[in-house]
């Protein structure tokens, strides 16, 4: 918050610089949402560093679109957002369409790391898809009205990525629960009804 608060809300009136230094604050809560994970007082491990640096990314092409037909507005303010001092001009989206390959190429490190499955990866690729091929259509027709489409976009990459490590953990999860099973029939039978149609719709999911 301080950093947030002292260093990127003045700087907002001095550089374009303000956002790059504004998406560190705005990708802590997802590494303390990873470190509040683990076990104990809890770790920034590997993977939560690959959530904070999804999350990092994904703020340009988002903050950037937003701030495209925001501009007005903001130049009111005297607020330089967009990254280019010109505003509204070439080099301001194509930042937009790069930073929108950089978000679909970190999006799949979880799997290529294997801390998630295909299930949400497949959705996260489709979803980034989707984004570059909005950020191209706004680069070669620059509106606010192309803008508002690729902020819509991030929203669903945002959305389904959260729930990114799921699919995963629920496999592993039913796998577990499978295991035991095994070793203990017993404990098995006396679990409850809840916990086994839980089990069975987990197992079913993933079918």
């Amino acid at each position: 918050m301080v950093l947030y608060a002292v260093v990127y809300t003045p700087l907002k009136r001095v550089t374009p610089f303000s956002v790059f230094i504004g998406a560190f604050p705005g990708a802590i809560p997802t590494m303390i949402g990873g470190v509040a994970a683990t076990s104990g007082f809890g770790e920034i491990t590997f993977f939560t560093l690959l959530l904070f640096m999804i999350q990092f990314v994904w703020q340009f092409p988002h903050f950037w679109s937003l701030a495209w037909f925001y501009n007005d507005d903001y130049a009111k303010a005297d607020f330089h957002l967009l990254p280019s001092k010109g505003g509204k001009d070439d080099f301001s989206k194509f930042q937009i369409l790069l930073y929108a390959v950089f978000l679909l190429l970190v999006s799949i490190l979880p799997f290529v790391f294997q801390f998630t499955g295909l299930i949400s990866t497949g959705a996260c690729v489709i979803c980034g898809l989707a984004l570059l091929l909005q950020a191209y259509n706004f680069y070669r027709l620059p509106t606010d009205e192309q803008a508002k489409k690729a902020v819509l976009c991030n929203a669903g990459i945002f959305t389904i990525g959260a729930g990114g490590p799921y699919d995963k953990i629920l496999i592993l999860k039913t796998l577990e629960t499978v295991k035991t099973n095994r070793i203990n029939p017993h404990k098995a039978r006396n679990q409850s009804g809840a916990a086994q149609n839980r089990q069975t719709l987990i197992i079913y999911w993933h079918r």
